[in-house]
């Protein structure tokens, strides 16, 4: 219990004191996802590094534990407080490789994505990790020669809409264009009749 705390008062002093004043929105939302984390980790069975957490799950000795289940069950937890005045979105570094992870990404609203604080579960095995995305020298482009400093996070656009709750535009059917295309058709016809019926007859 006395290693959540100091974990919970690290995460508020470190991570949302980079933008956010403490007892504010911003402090709220760290202190209640750093507690959060620690009972995840439970629930989750972590076991050792997140690699090998990783492997469990792909053999089928665990439910969950990888990177995405993470930063799922943390959005799910901080969509709760209906953040006002921040703005959760979903990062992704290393896309489509044996080194992909995701994780949550929370800006003050009206910030840029680069300009935001890393919150990640799966890091360090359930203890949680923040940093700024710039600032975040494990996840670069270009690291065979020492930092390159240019971060490898990118934003997923539509993990980030459902972290928003945005609703996705419905395409319209087929069926109902075509209706519509005829109806303008018929006006345009039904326009021309009655012009030609108004022209004066020429001998």
């Amino acid at each position: 219990m006395g290693q959540r705390r100091e974990i919970d008062q690290g995460f508020e002093q470190g991570a949302c004191g980079a933008f956010v004043r403490r007892g504010s929105e911003g402090s709220r939302a760290c202190v209640g996802d750093g507690a959060h984390n620690g009972a995840q980790a439970r629930e989750y069975h972590v076991v050792l590094n997140p690699e090998f957490q990783a492997f469990l799950v792909n053999v089928g000795a665990r439910k969950r534990g990888w990177c995405g289940h993470w930063a799922q069950d943390i959005g799910t937890r901080l969509k709760e407080l209906k953040l006002r005045t921040l703005v959760l979105h979903w990062g992704v570094a290393y896309d489509h490789t044996s080194s992909e992870n995701n994780c949550l990404v929370m800006t003050a609203r009206n910030q840029p994505f680069k300009d935001g604080i890393i919150l990640d579960g799966w890091r360090r095995a359930g203890r949680l990790f923040w940093c700024s995305v710039v600032k975040d020298d494990e996840y670069e482009v270009e690291q065979h020669y020492g930092h390159s400093g240019i971060t490898a996070w990118k934003e997923n656009m539509q993990w980030s809409a459902w972290l928003q709750d945005y609703e996705p535009a419905k395409p319209k059917s087929k069926m109902a264009t075509n209706d519509k295309a005829s109806k303008v058709g018929s006006e345009r016809d039904e326009r021309g009749g009655n012009s030609e019926s108004r022209q004066p007859v020429t001998p």
